[in-house]
């Protein structure tokens, strides 16, 4: 994961990631599932080095940026982004879950309200080039990371919006161990999901262990 806005690896509201040597990415609306639609650009990332990555959605069609220049444009899902979940999390390369973790290097992230046209594309490339994120267009940013904290655990929102939207640095995630035969996870939510774990083992071995006893007797009886 480079960017996700989501509950997990099958929940999100938005994502943009790398498979191999592709960016992936994936847009939920109401007229898909929580996963959300998926589209692939591939080769954007088959050479090293710097890369400006620009993703665009204006309800009809999903619109993709490299380097300032349209590479692909994909018919969307259609629909608004009305069902996006506000409980959802900001994560920058990695999942909540812990399990995408992307070996890449951030240098700017921006977040718009609105999809910027062509020409505005164009002038944000530009001034990431010259590592001026002031001359970024600034008409419907909502969020702006730069990552000149330098130290301390959070990433400072740059954007000038109150209140800020800062993201805390996880230096580690917490491991939960899960209840019966369930492997221990990592999580950077509170452990509330441990309580489904016991329920659906409940669910599960109480059954079973019915069959089993039920099949113990109607042996004895046999023999």
């Amino acid at each position: 994961r480079i960017l996700s806005y989501s509950l997990d690896t099958y929940t999100r509201n938005f994502m943009l990631g790398q498979e191999y040597e592709d960016l992936i990415v994936r847009l939920r609306t109401p007229r898909t599932k929580t996963k959300g639609m998926e589209v692939a650009i591939p080769g954007v990332f088959a050479m090293p080095g710097v890369r400006h990555v620009f993703v665009t959605y204006d309800h009809v069609s999903i619109r993709v940026y490299i380097d300032g220049v349209k590479r692909q444009e994909f018919l969307g899902p259609g629909g608004d982004l009305s069902n996006w979940d506000p409980s959802h999390y900001l994560i920058l390369g990695n999942e909540v879950t812990g399990y995408r973790p992307w070996l890449g290097t951030l240098s700017l992230v921006a977040v718009y309200n609105r999809p910027l046209s062509d020409d505005e594309i164009r002038a944000n490339f530009r001034a990431g080039e010259s590592a001026q994120p002031r001359a970024l267009v600034q008409r419907g940013l909502v969020a702006l990371y730069t990552f000149e904290d330098g130290s301390g655990g959070i990433v400072s929102d740059r954007s000038g919006l109150e209140p800020p939207l800062d993201l805390a640095i996880v230096s580690g995630l917490a491991i939960t161990r899960r209840p019966f035969l369930l492997l221990p996870y990592r999580d950077l939510r509170p452990t509330w999901s441990a309580v489904f774990d016991i329920v659906g083992n409940i669910a599960l071995f109480v059954p079973a262990g019915t069959l089993i006893g039920r099949m113990s007797r109607r042996r004895d009886r046999v023999s």
